[in-house]
């Protein structure tokens, strides 16, 4: 992605504004998986994304790895943020 600003999506076309909003919300749903013991399907609704299949598909499309996964503790083998590569240690 070029930024981490909306604005900077008008010089960036290789990223679309579904895929700048889906990164973002991931990013933040990463986030609340990790440090919040709220269930998937509500941080799904939170971040913007209402149905759980939807939520799951798109999550492990982005990240590599389940939203369960991500909140049963599998980020102790990936990145920091739960986004890394398989069987990589830190």
């Amino acid at each position: 992605m070029c930024g981490n600003d909306v604005r900077n999506l008008t010089y960036c076309p290789c990223v679309t504004l579904v895929t700048y909003l889906q990164q973002v919300r991931i990013t933040h749903a990463k986030r609340m998986l990790r440090f919040t013991d709220k269930s998937i399907e509500e941080i799904g609704l939170e971040c913007g994304i209402g149905e759980l299949n939807y939520f799951s598909r798109v999550f492990k499309k982005l990240v590599g790895v389940s939203g369960s996964e991500c909140k049963d503790g599998y980020s102790y083998i990936l990145s920091d943020d739960c986004g890394g590569t398989r069987g990589q240690t830190r």
